[in-house]
């Protein structure tokens, strides 16, 4: 069932960032953050007893907690990279998240993964980058030149790093718990990034409760598209290696690009659909 809790979750995220984009418009990135793990709390207590409490070890709370300080930073230096700068510029960066996480799920997991899937994980890895380097048609090698030239895309490969690293920790929090439970798992991680970021926006920004109010319903949306994006991906991890969960999310893409067409009139290219039917070759590949 992991394959296609992946599947989903490519799915979710792409609405996730379409509508996230939407919402930095017009909330700073630390709000948006905090908006997307806190708002979702409630729903999630709910799950949580529905399906049941589980039973957890130390691990666990080093998991969970390490996860979210993790992701909490990676989160808030993503989306603000997303404000700052053209999606084009960066988000091909995104592409190598799911390498960096094979390489720590090998080192911290032992995770081994078969020569099919680790050819179908780089395949889909191509697939991504040059379906985002279509639109720099000056220098398809731009987002590494970048990485050199313009700190914005620097900050957002250390986001991507970080990312990695909490897929990781998740993994370990919910091998930490029995059964495992996703929502729990979830839970906990939200309230602590909700603390932590709390802190930080008490101290930094006086207005973000104004902010808050004036923004509320298009930040719970996005709570709780995003809530339903985690849960997918923790039942993905929860059941299979954690590089090939990551590997096929980054399909996200693709349905990036059906839903702006849809949406906002963009045209799918002939180069898009090419690297569209690469990226499904991966996945196909990591599938079997």
């Amino acid at each position: 069932m992991w394959f296609w809790y992946a599947l989903l979750s490519s799915i979710f995220s792409a609405i996730s960032i379409i509508t996230l984009k939407k919402v930095l418009h017009h909330v700073s990135a630390p709000l948006v953050t905090w908006s997307l793990f806190a708002l979702s709390i409630p729903f999630l207590i709910v799950i949580s007893i529905k399906s049941g409490i589980p039973k957890i070890s130390t691990l666990f709370f080093v998991g969970a907690g390490g996860s979210s300080i993790f992701f909490a930073f990676s989160k808030t230096m993503s989306l603000s990279s997303f404000k700052k700068s053209f999606l084009s510029n960066i988000y091909p960066l995104t592409s190598f998240s799911a390498l960096f996480t094979y390489i720590f799920g090998l080192i911290f997991l032992s995770e081994r993964i078969g020569l099919t899937g680790i050819a179908g994980l780089v395949i889909t890895v191509f697939g991504a980058y040059i379906l985002n380097a279509e639109e720099m048609k000056e220098d398809v090698f731009k987002p590494f030149k970048l990485l050199f030239t313009n700190s914005t895309s620097f900050i957002y490969l250390i986001a991507m790093v970080l990312s990695s690293l909490s897929a990781i920790l998740d993994k370990v929090a919910l091998s930490s718990s029995s059964p495992a439970s996703p929502a729990f798992t979830l839970l906990v991680e939200n309230f602590l990034m909700s603390l932590l970021l709390t802190s930080y926006m008490t101290h930094k920004d006086r207005n973000w409760i104004n902010e808050l109010k004036n923004n509320f319903l298009p930040l719970l949306a996005a709570s709780l598209v995003y809530m339903v994006l985690g849960l997918f991906v923790f039942l993905g991890f929860s059941s299979g290696p954690v590089a090939l969960v990551s590997g096929i999310k980054r399909i996200e893409v693709i349905f990036v690009l059906l839903l702006s067409s849809i949406f906002f009139g963009d045209k799918l290219t002939k180069h898009t659909l090419i690297a569209s039917v690469i990226m499904l070759t991966g996945v196909i590949l990591m599938k079997l």
